[in-house]
């Protein structure tokens, strides 16, 4: 009977301690769980912390990485501004000076009455000379200084390229005869063109001034069109000078400067570049062919359209 007592407490006390141990790994699995998903949530709202400094930290980052790009951008510009003021007063002060110095001695002369009518012709054409490369300096000049002032903006429409080329050809033509060089106008055949007319002239302007600028006396320069599929190829030919390989690297940069012609023409030395500038606004290219003592051949492409839509606007050169 005592044995069967003993028995019974026996298992009564291992069940108890066997429900007491269920019990408390139950608790403990419980509190375990607990204290992991507080760990877990602490975790998140750190990283979550850390996710939001490092957005505000990038944000930092490049605002200030953009606060830096404008200094330099506003650097650059000054630098471009403190270039543009000694180009102008270099311009204003030299090249611009003398032309209208050579005109004003010619009009001392003409004042005097001491010449015969053939002299002062003769020195009447020189004195026109003189004044159309005044303007074209003063034009390029112009141009050049509102270009880097302000962004010009193309305004492109349709234009009569043969009647354009006849036109510079009228102008330059006189001043090519008064050096005794010889003005080729190949561009014949009608052809349209499309783009802002007015930056269009301006580069072939340039271009024919050039060609004559650095041709000798008995030289030639030739105008010649080729039409391609989508654009219009204008090629302007000399039997001038030629450029070496060096110059041509550096031939449509803002700091090249002008060497003088044939007959010790002057110019602002911003013709090629503003002509690369305008032809490239106007979804066109410029490009040289020369060798020293060949000449040169200056080539500009622009887009065409067919003659049905071309337009008949007035030129303006």
């Amino acid at each position: 009977m005592l044995g069967v007592l003993l028995t019974n407490s026996y298992f009564f006390i291992g069940l108890g301690l066997l429900v007491a141990l269920t019990i408390s790994g139950w608790y403990l699995a419980y509190r375990y769980h607990r204290r992991y998903h507080q760990f877990k949530h602490q975790f998140a709202g750190v990283q979550h912390q850390y996710a939001v400094q490092q957005e505000e930290l990038r944000s930092a980052l490049e605002a200030q990485l953009s606060q830096q790009d404008q200094l330099r951008e506003r650097n650059r510009e000054l630098e471009n501004y403190d270039t543009f003021k000694t180009k102008v007063f270099s311009i204003i002060s030299h090249d611009l000076r003398s032309p209208i110095n050579s005109v004003l001695g010619i009009m001392d002369l003409l004042e005097q009455g001491h010449l015969s009518l053939e002299e002062s012709q003769h020195y009447a054409r020189k004195a026109k000379v003189r004044v159309q490369v005044t303007l074209e300096m003063i034009t390029n000049l112009l141009h050049w200084a509102r270009n880097r002032m302000q962004s010009i903006a193309p305004k492109p429409s349709s234009f009569d390229v043969t009647q354009l080329t006849d036109q510079l050809v009228d102008i330059y033509g006189p001043i090519a005869s008064e050096k005794g060089v010889t003005v080729e106008n190949l561009v014949k055949a009608p052809q349209c063109g499309f783009g802002d007319m007015e930056m269009i002239t301006v580069v072939i302007r340039n271009l024919l001034s050039n060609a004559i600028k650095y041709t000798p006396t008995g030289g030639t320069v030739t105008l010649e069109l080729m039409t391609q599929t989508e654009c219009v190829k204008l090629s302007v030919k000399d039997t001038g000078l030629g450029i070496d390989a060096s110059t041509k690297q550096s031939l449509f940069e803002t700091q090249m400067s002008s060497k003088p012609g044939t007959s010790q023409e002057k110019g602002t030395g911003l013709g090629l570049m503003l002509s690369k500038e305008f032809i490239e606004r106007n979804g066109g290219s410029i490009a040289v062919e020369s060798q020293v003592g060949e000449g040169s051949i200056f080539c500009i492409t622009f887009p065409k359209e067919s003659p049905q839509s071309m337009l008949s606007p007035t030129v303006s050169v």
